[in-house]
């Protein structure tokens, strides 16, 4: 990606969306760092050559180094909404992101107190 481009994006975040400073410095560094992830593993080329399965692994690694769900979905977030400027503006021709779903939530079993513990609370309880 040219340079020219992270400028326009940047202007269009911060001018058209009206991001705050915080969040435009967010999504630039989840998009540098989509970028990082596929030089590291494979050869980053352009943006417009990522195909699905680049995302599927991607998405795939930010899981494995359990990340909160709320950051995974920002950094889907950003990065979808990137490529939908990319196709706006002729860059890209599809968004590699439109079709990714973020696996649900995991419940966790609910934490309950044993019968002997039960029996001290109340006996503390009750002193």
């Amino acid at each position: 990606m040219t340079t020219r481009e992270l400028e326009l994006y940047h202007d269009y975040l911060q001018a058209e969306r009206q991001y705050s400073p915080q969040t435009l410095k967010a999504y630039l560094t989840d998009i540098n760092e989509f970028e990082t992830y596929l030089s590291e593993n494979g050869g980053f080329t352009q943006f417009k050559d990522v195909q699905g399965l680049d995302v599927r692994v991607f998405l795939n690694d930010l899981y494995e180094h359990n990340l909160a769900r709320t950051t995974i979905s920002r950094k889907i977030s950003s990065l979808r909404m990137f490529y939908q400027f990319l196709i706006a503006n002729k860059f890209a021709l599809d968004n590699p992101f439109d079709n990714v779903a973020l696996r649900k939530h995991q419940n966790h079993l609910p934490e309950f107190f044993y019968e002997n513990e039960m029996q001290e609370l109340f006996d503390v309880a009750y002193d």
